[in-house]
């Protein structure tokens, strides 16, 4: 019982990897997590076929068949994850090859016909719009893509350095925590009791809200969406999930209905704050007084590097 349920702490534990930025050492981390994920997912399909259930704490928050669907949607995140860094590797290279040839300045631009080059300039300059389209070409230097929404954001001082590249593996985080999770505790209807019963299920349609909304933006918004939810969501129902189940398994507490505090922490706060940023979107998070830059910096720009990985350089 000890090693089952170091097992699953562990294999809980590991997958916050899937939020460590992109490097060849994140690689490395999505392989140990989906080791575990493998050893985790035997023994609990080993229980569910055996129909055996140890008198484990553990088991008591989630059944051995809970566990399984679980470790499934973790270890697909954490597969999508590993393709996302080499999608992200080639955005990042793509960006220092741009950035060889063309300086950000409209003025260093070259054609292939130097009289085309020259009209071109002209017809920038007597319009007076020069400096609006050297910011635009800076946007999509910064980002991979420039957008009225993405050039908004920049002017009201957010880095949109991440825009171009959203997650696959974050938004299959956001499938299992907020819709697999919630829906597997309506089921087992180990969440909430009493007249609170409805919190998971309102976390699930919150989850459902947020799919719709991803699914209907347009791409220059869905990076922001994935690490917004990700990062200011996900990352901290899992921590409030890991301390709290840890706590009560240190001294020795009723399991019952143990999942009910992170339930409802998700559905009354994080939860609203992740659909309303996910509805306001890139340019109406920017223009929030004070923290609207800052938001916008920290989900697409913090944590991410400036340059690609040295493997993608040497190719």
């Amino acid at each position: 019982l000890v090693a089952y349920r170091a097992l699953i702490m562990a294999t809980v534990v590991s997958y916050a990897s899937i939020f460590a930025p992109s490097s060849e050492r994140a690689i490395l981390m999505y392989y140990i997590c989906g080791g575990l994920a493998g050893v985790s997912a035997c023994f609990n399909i080993a229980l569910v076929i055996r129909g055996y259930a140890p008198d484990s704490p553990m088991l008591a928050v989630m059944p051995p068949s809970a566990w399984v669907v679980y470790i499934f949607f973790g270890f697909a995140s954490v597969a999508a994850c590993a393709y996302d860094w080499k999608r992200e590797r080639q955005l990042c290279l793509e960006s220092v090859h741009l950035r060889k040839e063309f300086t950000g300045s409209f003025h260093d631009a070259q054609a292939s016909e130097p009289m085309d080059r020259e009209r071109i300039m002209a017809d920038i300059e007597a319009s007076g719009n020069l400096k609006y389209v050297n910011q635009a070409v800076e946007v999509l230097l910064r980002a991979g893509m420039s957008t009225p929404s993405l050039r908004a954001a920049t002017a009201r001082g957010g880095d949109v350095r991440g825009a171009a590249c959203w997650s696959l593996g974050h938004v299959l985080a956001i499938l299992l925590s907020w819709v697999v999770i919630p829906l597997a505790n309506v089921v087992l209807d180990d969440s909430c009791a009493g007249q609170w019963r409805f919190v998971p299920g309102l976390k699930a349609a919150e989850g459902l809200a947020w799919l719709v909304i991803f699914a209907t933006k347009q791409l220059d918004q869905r990076s922001f969406l994935t690490t917004t939810a990700c990062k200011l969501a996900v990352v901290p129902y899992m921590l409030v999930f890991v301390l709290w189940i840890s706590a009560a398994l240190l001294l020795q507490l009723p399991m019952d209905h143990r999942n009910c505090v992170p339930d409802a922490l998700s559905a009354f706060v994080l939860g609203p704050c992740m659909l309303a940023l996910a509805v306001a979107g890139v340019a109406g998070t920017a223009r929030l007084p004070v923290i609207g830059p800052h938001i916008i910096t920290f989900a697409l720009a913090w944590g991410r590097g400036t340059h690609p990985p040295p493997a993608a350089l040497e190719q």
